[in-house]
């Protein structure tokens, strides 16, 4: 198995100069508008497409401040298979990305879907799979107008997104109210100027974070969401699993490696202390075979 770590910046990965490669999609229009909902950890805006058997809905699900963007489409057309690991195509516009994504088969009221990460910002995004041509997270457009997805072997689909930069916004709004339900409050960036770093993870990554033996002999796959307090001294106080389909143990067996392995360079405040910081982490993991 090939183990990749990313930490993606806010310019990813450019868009091919192709067209994406399928042939002329039926454009699906929205059938309402955006939805919002807020929960403990994570906030979402969803939006559905066409009408009876034909409706697809379209999920935009973050984790606070820095974290992906955990994307879901759901529609009768996706595989079902679900915690299965399938390669994706997705383009903006009409442009395909040069990589494949690496998506998670699932289900949304029992329609299945396929949950992949996007990113427009700094994110911190680990990724545990087979194939070496593939990508953990690609960029999302917040000016895109329309999103075209493949699962590779099934026929492609477009949706009429419209900008993204009302729903992201919103978004942005519920992350600073979660940041106060953690306790951090709002002017957390003012207060810590220096975010923490990883301090030699080729000494501890191995050991902090696993494929749980049985989720890898089942063939179980999973987006794992983290949340993470580090203290003054680098080390992880608190770990908080904010989602872990598939199996509770991706979530368990990681957050007790972190505390236990994982090492940071502190945060610093303006004055250059020490300081406890947030993290937030997005963990892909995908079995192929």
């Amino acid at each position: 198995m090939t183990i990749e770590y990313h930490i993606l910046r806010p310019l990813l990965a450019g868009v091919a100069a192709s067209v994406f490669a399928a042939p002329a999609l039926a454009q699906v229009q929205p059938s309402e508008g955006w939805v919002y909902a807020e929960g403990p950890e994570s906030c979402g805006a969803s939006r559905q497409y066409g009408a009876g058997e034909d409706i697809s809905r379209l999920q935009l699900r973050t984790y606070g401040p820095g974290s992906a963007v955990e994307v879901t489409v759901a529609g009768a057309h996706l595989p079902k298979e679900p915690h299965s690991a399938r390669m994706v195509e997705l383009g903006w516009d009409g442009n395909a990305f040069e990589r494949h994504q690496v998506g998670v088969l699932g289900s949304v009221d029992g329609v299945p879907s396929v949950n992949l990460l996007t990113a427009h910002r700094l994110v911190s995004a680990f990724a545990f799979f087979f194939s070496k041509t593939a990508v953990a997270v690609s960029p999302l457009h917040p000016a895109g107008e329309t999103a075209q997805l493949r699962v590779v072997g099934n026929a492609p689909s477009e949706v009429r997104v419209g900008s993204l930069q009302e729903p992201l916004r919103q978004l942005a709004e519920c992350e600073a109210r979660l940041m106060d339900k953690w306790g951090w409050g709002r002017d957390y960036d003012q207060r810590v100027a220096t975010p923490p770093e990883m301090r030699n993870p080729q000494s501890w990554f191995y050991k902090a974070i696993v494929y749980p033996a049985v989720a890898n002999l089942t063939r179980v796959s999973s987006l794992l969401q983290l949340r993470l307090k580090v203290d003054t001294n680098g080390k992880v106080a608190e770990c908080v699993v904010q989602s872990s389909p598939g199996s509770s143990q991706f979530g368990s067996k990681n957050c007790n490696g972190l505390r236990r392995a994982a090492r940071f360079n502190p945060a610093l405040d303006a004055q250059g202390t020490p300081v406890e910081s947030y993290l937030q982490m997005s963990i892909t993991f995908g079995r192929f075979d």
